[in-house]
């Protein structure tokens, strides 16, 4: 990517980093701070997926613009500003937050920003450079092209307070929003729908549905329906809408589904994913608030 000889040439362009540290936050931390051990082998198997294990992982060569951390929490979609937001907040990563972030000229606002051709409000991040202010996507942009700022998010993720809010913020925005998003709902049909986690009760089927939400978080709504109703006029004695009527065949039956479906439309496959997960109906355990 950085020089002019290759292919698709583009500068500022990060695609790669050696120094990061792993095994920063042992495993009794996390599950102090909430965590099941259910969740934490899906942490473990979406964060390897990601990141590769590491919370300073950069990209700064897609749509996103700036993408950080073991989840690659994404600048243009808003998620990277909430995380950093949350880490600002947080009186365990505060301290850090101003030492890696603020004090480099980084720092996060909740208001009106420029987004596309319009104007959004919510958190967003602001960047002091140079003797200008650039905020949202002029921001994430700002940041892609200044090395030392660059520098600071590669140095942050080698931060243990910075990786313990990252995983915090990845289990309540990401993990626990994804398996309990309602599906099967049909107001036409009279249906209410339930809980993701209602109907699939294994650890690998609902790390399934995490990874989806990580990728793209409308998919598990409409895949999850359209799932459900390929069953149902496969097998209209099986009940499937109603979650007390779903089995060990119907679990690994969506399973499958969900997989097969990802191979159809992109590459990289969920084949290989949280294969120590069990695939046992009831194996997953929900966690619990600190």
């Amino acid at each position: 990517y950085w020089t002019k000889s290759y292919r698709d040439y583009r500068p500022y362009a990060v695609s790669r980093y050696r120094g990061a540290k792993k095994g920063l936050v042992d495993d009794a931390t996390i599950l102090a701070a909430g965590y099941s051990k259910s969740e934490l082998g899906i942490l473990r198997a979406n964060s390897l997926k990601e990141s590769g294990g590491t919370f300073g992982a950069i990209n700064t060569w897609d749509n996103q613009i700036v993408s950080w951390g073991m989840a690659q929490f994404a600048g243009h979609a808003g998620t990277l500003a909430v995380l950093l937001a949350s880490l600002k907040e947080d009186e365990r990563s505060a301290a850090a937050y101003r030492r890696w972030f603020s004090d480099n000229g980084i720092d996060v606002d909740y208001g009106d920003y420029p987004w596309k051709d319009k104007t959004k409000k919510g958190w967003h991040v602001v960047v002091s450079a140079d003797g200008q202010t650039f905020r949202g996507d002029d921001g994430w942009e700002a940041i892609r092209q200044r090395p030392a700022m660059i520098g600071a998010f590669l140095l942050a993720g080698n931060d243990p307070s910075i990786a313990l809010g990252q995983i915090l913020f990845w289990r309540s925005s990401f993990l626990s929003r994804a398996i309990r998003k309602i599906i099967g709902k049909d107001k036409k049909a009279g249906r209410q729908g339930a809980r993701a986690l209602a109907f699939m009760t294994a650890e690998r089927t609902l790390a399934l549905i995490v990874r989806l939400n990580n990728w793209m978080p409308a998919y598990v709504v409409k895949w999850c329906d359209r799932f459900l109703a390929e069953y149902a006029e496969a097998h209209p004695d099986a009940r499937v809408y109603d979650p007390k009527r779903w089995d060990q065949t119907i679990e690994d039956w969506i399973a499958e589904r969900i997989m097969k479906e990802r191979r159809e439309v992109k590459r990289g496959d969920y084949d290989d994913y949280a294969l120590d997960l069990s695939r046992e109906r009831g194996s997953f355990v929900v966690g619990s608030d600190e």
